[in-house]
Protein backbone atom coordinates (compact mmCIF):
# COMPACT_ATOMS: atom_id res chain seq x y z
CA UNK A 1 0.00 0.00 0.00
CA UNK A 2 3.23 2.16 0.80
CA UNK A 3 4.58 1.30 -2.68
CA UNK A 4 1.75 2.41 -4.27
CA UNK A 5 1.06 5.66 -2.72
CA UNK A 6 4.39 6.60 -3.96
CA UNK A 7 3.77 5.38 -7.39
CA UNK A 8 0.73 7.75 -7.53
CA UNK A 9 2.62 10.77 -6.00
CA UNK A 10 5.22 10.33 -8.37
CA UNK A 11 2.53 10.23 -11.78
CA UNK A 12 0.89 12.65 -9.92
CA UNK A 13 3.95 15.18 -10.43
CA UNK A 14 4.97 14.00 -13.28
CA UNK A 15 1.62 14.79 -14.99
CA UNK A 16 1.51 18.10 -13.09
CA UNK A 17 5.00 19.09 -14.38
CA UNK A 18 4.18 18.22 -17.99
CA UNK A 19 1.60 20.68 -17.82
CA UNK A 20 3.62 23.23 -16.42
CA UNK A 21 6.18 22.75 -19.22
CA UNK A 22 3.02 23.14 -21.65
CA UNK A 23 1.68 26.13 -20.20
CA UNK A 24 5.01 27.58 -20.30
CA UNK A 25 5.67 26.78 -23.59
CA UNK A 26 2.00 28.23 -24.37
CA UNK A 27 2.65 31.43 -22.63
CA UNK A 28 6.20 31.84 -24.69
CA UNK A 29 4.51 31.44 -27.75
CA UNK A 30 1.74 34.01 -27.59
CA UNK A 31 4.44 35.95 -26.46
CA UNK A 32 6.07 35.89 -29.81
CA UNK A 33 2.99 35.85 -31.37
CA UNK A 34 2.48 39.47 -30.23
CA UNK A 35 5.66 40.25 -30.65
CA UNK A 36 5.56 39.17 -34.30
CA UNK A 37 2.12 41.06 -34.86
CA UNK A 38 3.01 44.13 -33.54
CA UNK A 39 5.79 44.09 -35.90
CA UNK A 40 3.70 43.28 -38.73
CA UNK A 41 5.71 40.41 -39.66
CA UNK A 42 2.79 37.28 -39.00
Amino acid sequence: NRINFREKRVTLTLKSRIIFHLFLNHKRDSQVIKKSLIRGEA
